[in-house]
């Protein structure tokens, strides 16, 4: 079966699939948050967005986001959900039901620069759709 996003992707002639980063950040420090942000930033692959979800996360952090990423990349649940609840939430949203692929980033990780492209690359060599 293929999925309405890469039926979009075909249909637009590219055949770069879309990749969406996202990023839950739950309460408490996160002094690797800056980097992940600057690691997803770099990417080399070319069709990368992100979406973070602020579960909890305390006022430093979600101002980081909110500079990075601005209002509509940061979902903020009103209450602490959990990490599985905030990703489920978040793959509910239009702009991660139209991804090619959907990327779990832990807010500690900090990507090399061709992460995401080798991501895609074994993905798409393994025939997932």
């Amino acid at each position: 079966m293929i999925s309405p996003a890469t039926e979009a992707v075909a249909s637009t002639g590219t055949s770069t699939p879309s990749v969406l980063a996202l990023i839950v950040v739950g309460p408490g420090p996160m002094p690797w948050l800056r980097d992940c942000l600057l690691s997803l930033a770099h990417q080399s692959y070319p069709r990368v967005g992100v979406l973070a979800v602020d579960d909890g996360a305390d006022e430093s952090s979600r101002d980081m986001l909110l500079g990075s990423l601005g209002s509509r990349r940061v979902l903020r649940n009103e209450r602490r959900l959990g990490s599985a609840r905030a990703v489920r939430t978040a793959l509910e949203r239009p702009v991660a039901r139209r991804a090619d692929f959907v990327l779990l980033v832990d807010p500690a990780a900090s990507l090399d620069r061709d992460a995401v492209g080798r991501f895609v690359e074994a993905a798409v060599g393994i025939g997932v759709e």
